[in-house]
């Protein structure tokens, strides 16, 4: 990483197209643009023809913002492990997995407070994506990766627990992005109210799964999690300033949350400004616009930080075998098949609306 300021505006070209951030001189790779282009919809959280592997590090690049997964522009990519309730969230090394039973397992203790973790985060997510109206589609969950069950060898159960912790990280992203829209959402129509909404709602949750005590709340609120700044670096997003999808924030509000952002600029952009479609404070400054082709032209890799995105220190590989979750989601098929049979019609109601 170049010592540079990384939050400073940047222009690059990328395959025939200039791509412009006001807030980020990180390097483009590339641009991954939603499947909907092509006709389909992938989702990165689902098996596909080689249900072998996630491409976890491709969550880390910078998408084409989405209805559905827009909200991996929050990604952190430097998750702390300090402090309540964060604490077990590091790397996982051979002396924390342990043999019983037979099998090798994440130790007793690391493996409860992940599931205590597990659910409240997963919970915080639903009951906010709900209380908020949040559009997003959400990951399966880090005990799909396998670091509940009994493996055969110490080597797979070590394997397990790591990228079960690296999802976790997702998941802290996606709980990132849900406290961002209801902040956003709640100061709309309140802007002077100190505390915040989300804090209040979950302390006051009444949900017979979980319960979210003060300090776990008031602990994450404190936390990177919901810390949004330019200090805090985040996976960041493709805005299109052209038809954009409609669930697509401003350029300032990505700016002010301190999540990077980049936008093509071309004869398109340039003449919706002239028109007025496009604000004109979106130009790039004039001085980057004039830069010479030669600099352009150059390889990306002579600009500060060469590869933008790259993962949280702790992320592995996956491995290579066929992972736990896969099973994770033939049992999902079954109990939601099952739900369906044995749920009421008002139930049904309920759930469908």
């Amino acid at each position: 990483m170049s010592s540079g300021n990384q939050n400073s505006p940047r222009i690059q070209l990328l395959h025939g197209d200039l791509y412009f951030s006001p807030n980020c001189s990180r390097s483009l790779d590339g641009v991954l643009q939603p499947d909907h282009l092509k006709g389909t919809l992938h989702n990165p959280f689902h098996p596909g023809e080689d249900p072998s592997t996630v491409n976890q590090h491709e969550l880390f690049q910078p998408r084409t913002w989405t209805r559905a997964f827009g909200w991996l522009a929050f990604l952190p990519l430097r998750p702390l492990s300090r402090g309540y309730p964060f604490q077990s969230f590091t790397p996982v090394a051979e002396q924390s997995i342990w043999l019983k039973n037979g099998g090798y397992r994440l130790s007793s203790r690391r493996m409860l407070e992940w599931l205590d973790f597990e659910e409240k985060v997963y919970h915080a997510v639903v009951s906010l994506k709900g209380r908020y109206n949040v559009a997003m589609v959400l990951p399966f969950l880090p005990w799909a990766l396998g670091y509940r069950r009994y493996h055969s060898d110490e080597g797979t159960a070590l394997k397990a627990a790591n990228n079960s912790l690296n999802w976790f990280t997702v998941w802290m992203g996606a709980l990132s992005y849900v406290i961002a829209a209801a902040e956003a959402k709640h100061y709309q129509r309140k802007p002077m109210v100190a505390y915040p909404d989300w804090c209040s709602y979950l302390q006051d949750l009444k949900d017979a799964n979980v319960n979210f005590p003060v300090a776990w709340v008031e602990s994450v609120s404190r936390s990177f999690i919901a810390k949004f700044d330019a200090s805090n670096p985040r996976v960041g997003c493709i805005a299109e300033l052209i038809d954009p999808d409609p669930t697509q924030p401003p350029i300032e509000w990505f700016v002010a949350h301190g999540v990077p952002v980049w936008y093509r600029w071309g004869k398109r952009e340039r003449d919706a400004v002239v028109q007025g479609d496009i604000p004109q404070d979106l130009q790039p400054p004039a001085s980057l616009i004039q830069t010479s082709s030669a600099d352009l032209l150059s390889p990306l890799t002579q600009f500060p930080s060469q590869v933008g995105l790259t993962p949280p220190p702790y992320f592995k590989t996956m491995p290579s075998k066929k992972p736990d979750w896969i099973d994770f989601f033939e049992e999902r098929r079954k109990s939601h098949e099952l739900m369906i049979k044995k749920e009421t019609p008002k139930a049904r109601q309920a759930r469908e609306n």
